[in-house]
């Protein structure tokens, strides 16, 4: 058991360091009014989507599940909202993932398009 919450707690120290810079980076250039190829907000609703879709869910289905407003769950999809770090552990548990699944790809190709 004890292996187990170290290899958790490892995941989620990961993932916290790559939402913490991506959001930094993110707002950075929003404010510089820099564009990117890349709409972190699109990609990650693509990815929210797409994990969705791959379960055969609905959206009411995984916002019920995610505890998290159906109306918010379609604005993130459709790139609208950027969703908090609480919002994408949410959603990671109700899809039975972890949440690199869902912010990894993201920050991998907008990274390139900034380097």
């Amino acid at each position: 058991m004890a292996i187990f919450v170290a290899h958790e707690r490892a995941l989620l120290d990961v993932f916290i360091t790559y939402y913490r810079a991506y959001k930094a980076k993110y707002q950075q250039f929003l404010q510089n009014g820099c564009k990117t190829d890349l709409d972190i907000k699109e990609k990650i609703g693509e990815l929210v989507r797409e994990k969705r879709s791959s379960k055969g869910w609905t959206q009411e289905k995984l916002s019920s599940e995610a505890g998290i407003n159906n109306r918010f769950l379609q604005k993130i999809e459709a790139g609208d909202r950027l969703p908090s770090l609480v919002t994408i552990f949410k959603l990671s548990k109700a899809l039975n993932i972890v949440p690199e699944k869902l912010i990894g790809p993201a920050w991998k190709e907008w990274i390139r398009t900034i380097e």
